[in-house]
């Protein structure tokens, strides 16, 4: 995959850009700002190539129909069959997406139980994960069985993306429905720069 880019990001808006194969018909339109970056795959199989990949560390209850492509179904809600959960309560479960090459992320848009936890977004590479961000999640009396949430990232610049939660001992990792959204690489938003200016 080739990036180019036509205008940077800045701390105020996107910039725009282009993905695209340098072997075959296949180009990404970054030029109105962020995609959704599920459409352009699915969950990873050998031998296909996708340009994101989705896996995950476990899935729970495959007897019962639950499965990883359950994460990308566009069913945002708790019923069943429109949600995925992780195999174990372990804080190291996890929801990954691999891009075929480094983006910027925009925005991570989740739907996750209505419960208090704290949602963890990595960088990994070569196996080791960099925590982005960690967005806390409170419960809510008036948000019913689960919470859609459209968490912003600046500044983050990856090609692995891995989904962890924390805080939440006694439950599972689980999702509802999750879509990354993401530009090319230098065209996302910047990390705000706090700068002092002394007037005289």
């Amino acid at each position: 995959y080739q990036s180019t880019l036509l205008l940077a990001g800045s701390g105020l808006q996107y910039g725009s850009g282009t993905i695209s194969c340098s072997r075959h018909d296949f180009e990404i339109d970054c030029t109105d700002g962020p995609v959704d970056l599920v459409p352009l795959g699915g969950v990873k199989v050998p031998g296909i190539v996708q340009f994101t990949d989705l896996s995950v560390s476990s899935t729970g209850d495959t007897g019962y129909g639950v499965r990883e492509d359950m994460l990308i179904d566009n069913g945002w809600t708790m019923s069943w069959g429109s949600h995925w959960y992780a195999n174990t309560t372990a804080s190291s479960e996890y929801v990954q997406f691999e891009f075929g090459t480094a983006i910027d992320l925009a925005s991570v848009e989740i739907s996750v139980p209505n419960r208090t936890q704290a949602l963890q977004f990595y960088s990994v590479v070569d196996g080791a994960e960099e925590l982005a961000l960690e967005y806390p999640v409170e419960s809510s009396s008036g948000a019913g069985e689960y919470q859609r949430l459209d968490i912003e990232f600046r500044g983050v610049t990856l090609q692995t993306l891995r989904i962890k939660k924390s805080g939440d001992a006694n439950n599972k990792l689980t999702v509802c429905e999750v879509h990354p959204h993401g530009t090319v690489n230098g065209a996302g938003r910047t990390a705000a720069v706090r700068t002092r200016i002394l007037i005289d």
